[in-house]
């Protein structure tokens, strides 16, 4: 168990349930009383997961697929940066194209390229 005021620490791929007798945190603000293991929705949120995904497979295969995702938000901000870097030091990728090559209908009717 973590303070409530921290940062969530790493979600594993087990879900174990809160120890009987658990005393709770140092200086924790959150009552200890009722004290429980999260449940999947709750840690797919936290894997910053919308709470309409579909999770598929038994309850263990669900748990180990939350453990071991990469949180959505994660992702996103890497793959945004990795663009930003390719766009701005790889000049000619394609698919970086500042005028992209579109196809126009000639006089004639064909299309030019």
């Amino acid at each position: 168990m973590f303070s409530i005021d921290e940062p969530a620490p790493t979600m594993r791929g087990v879900n174990r349930p809160v120890p009987k007798g658990y005393r709770g945190h140092a200086g924790d603000s959150a009552p200890t009383e009722g004290v429980r293991a999260l449940n999947t929705l709750e840690r797919s949120l936290i894997q910053t997961f919308p709470p309409t995904f579909e999770w598929m497979g038994s309850k263990t295969d669900r748990e180990q697929m939350i453990g071991n995702a990469v949180p959505v938000k994660l992702a996103e901000f890497v793959a945004a940066a990795l663009r930003e870097y390719i766009k701005d030091n790889c000049p000619g990728n394609a698919f970086f194209r500042p005028d992209p090559i579109r196809p126009v209908a000639g006089t004639d009717g064909r299309v030019q390229i």
